[in-house]
């Protein structure tokens, strides 16, 4: 209500229909009123009329209604907390009542998210009778990936000399260094080698120990079985050893070389975790990646003698 010099007094008239006013409150000369003891949900109805100095009071204002919001109408969001699969991360959201109707939105999309990050989700009423609404914050962690390294023992030629690696999933960013710096080292030494995936919607990390020895590859020359992240060196004693691998038990492929350079496929693997060898009169190395990681993950191996002899 505006106020009026000619006008010395408001009353404000209001009721649960249009044009149906059962109840009034006087607002004396305040441009103001307080109307108590409304029921929540309800619609009602007001106008305001005016009186002058001679008593006289005025024709009704324009009316205006107003839902009051139910006590009741609450909207409680869950689910706020999830991993990065691929999929669209929706909320849940739960209503009391539980019959009113809701407009959610992801920032301004209305679609949920798929990519790791934070989205604030606003929940809106859409029942007139419960004019309520809320927000909350959706976090998409980054989904857990693994690092896989190996070619961990080279020799010197003066060459950088870097790791191999691969991931799973397969095909992710990775940074690697090496002592923390990102050059491959090129003198004889060990190296601590460090890998960290680089992907918006991935985390992982590995880390190994780079061996670049002097001169040519030396030979395994202890008498217990070598372990190595995806490769094994196989002395040049002539004998018949079986190489074995763990945590993998499906079609991949047995990789052999003289060098760790140059590779040649031995055999294709079907469903098993070991495979006989026999040495020959120089060094050779092996490895074994999974069919499906298409030569980019390699499985850790071991070396030892058939069943009942010694190694």
């Amino acid at each position: 209500m505006d106020p009026d010099p000619d006008v010395v007094a408001y009353q404000v008239y209001y009721g649960p229909a249009s044009g149906q006013y059962t109840n009034s409150a006087f607002a004396g000369s305040s441009n103001m009123a307080t109307v108590d003891n409304l029921s929540g949900g309800a619609t009602y109805y007001f106008a305001a009329t005016s009186f002058n100095l001679a008593g006289i009071e005025s024709e009704f204002s324009t009316e205006v209604s107003y839902t009051i919001p139910s006590a009741s109408c609450v909207i409680l969001l869950t689910n706020l907390d999830q991993v990065y699969d691929g999929t669209p991360k929706s909320v849940s959201a739960a209503t009391q009542p539980t019959d009113f109707g809701l407009v959610l939105t992801y920032g301004d999309a209305s679609d949920p998210p798929v990519s790791a990050g934070s989205y604030w989700v606003s929940a809106i009423s859409t029942d007139p009778g419960c004019p309520t609404s809320t927000m909350g914050l959706l976090t998409i962690e980054k989904a857990p990936a693994l690092v896989h390294l190996w070619n961990l023992s080279q020799a010197s030629d003066g060459t950088p000399k870097s790791v191999s690696f691969g991931t799973t999933p397969p095909g992710l960013n990775v940074a690697v260094t090496y002592n923390n710096s990102p050059q491959p080292p090129l003198e004889a030494g060990t190296y601590a080698v460090q890998a960290t995936i680089q992907d918006p919607n991935y985390q992982g990390s590995g880390s190994a120990t780079l061996t670049i020895l002097s001169g040519t590859m030396s030979s395994r020359t202890s008498t217990a079985p070598a372990v190595s992240t995806g490769t094994s060196q196989l002395s040049p004693q002539p004998s018949t050893l079986v190489l074995h691998w763990a945590g993998f038990n499906g079609p991949a492929v047995l990789w052999q070389s003289p060098d760790m350079v140059h590779w040649t496929v031995l055999t294709n693997l079907e469903s098993l975790s070991s495979f006989p060898v026999q040495q020959g009169p120089s060094a050779m190395f092996f490895k074994v990646v999974p069919t499906q990681a298409q030569g980019v993950a390699g499985v850790p191996i071991s070396i030892g003698a058939p069943p009942g002899q010694p190694l």
